[in-house]
């Protein structure tokens, strides 16, 4: 990666999406949290670990999370 330049992960990209789009619509971060966590969309850092094949952590969102 060359400094100055963003690299999109296509399978985080949409979440990334999603929490810009509800932030959008003017849901607040713990509106957003809840919403990823009841669809049990997995964090990037669980999504992360699958690749490297380590242990899930829990597949939840907190509020201080979403920084909208």
């Amino acid at each position: 990666m060359r400094k100055g330049h963003w690299i999109i992960d296509p399978e985080t990209a949409p979440v990334v999406k999603r929490i810009f789009d509800l932030a959008l619509a003017g849901n607040g971060p713990m509106r957003i949290a809840n919403l990823l966590e009841k669809d049990q969309v997995p964090t990037a850092k669980a999504i992360y670990a699958k690749r490297r094949g380590k242990p899930l952590p829990p597949l939840c969102f907190k509020p201080f999370l979403v920084i909208c």
